[in-house]
């Protein structure tokens, strides 16, 4: 994805989430939060500049719903050292077959990531107060 070059001061912000393309945004629980398509897509490219200009420097790591989440974000989580690690609410409030892909990135981050603060987010647009909330 797309990821801006880090200044020595940036902290640098991992954020994992659903591709938009796999979120089956008519399934209950977002149909309940009022998820829609076009919110998420440009909600995800929008993070990272909203936190460019925060101060941070930003990945997103979008990922779909099976072992190639796994895959793609071990790889990433290996790539750099990472500050603080946001994991999205898709992820964590999606359909219940996403509830062990959650616990296994959780394991990720932890393993790979050590240093890195975990947070969530609510939504898109709360990424940046989730990240602050965990910058030291």
């Amino acid at each position: 994805m797309k990821s801006t070059q880090p200044q020595p001061h940036q902290k640098s912000v991992l954020l994992i989430g659903f591709d938009p393309k796999f979120i089956p945004y008519n399934a209950p629980e977002y149909v309940r939060e009022g998820w829609e398509a076009e919110d998420t897509s440009t909600g995800v490219y929008q993070i990272e500049q909203d936190l460019l200009n925060a101060g941070y420097n930003a990945q997103s790591q979008l990922i779909d719903q099976g072992e190639t989440a796994i895959k793609v974000t071990t790889e990433t989580l290996k790539s750099r050292q990472w500050d603080i690690v946001c994991i999205g609410a898709g992820v964590r409030k999606g359909p219940r077959s996403a509830f062990v892909l959650f616990e296994k990135l959780i394991n990720l981050v932890k393993d790979l990531a050590p240093q890195a603060k975990i947070c969530f987010n609510e939504s898109p647009r709360s990424t940046v107060d989730a990240v602050k909330r965990w910058d030291e």
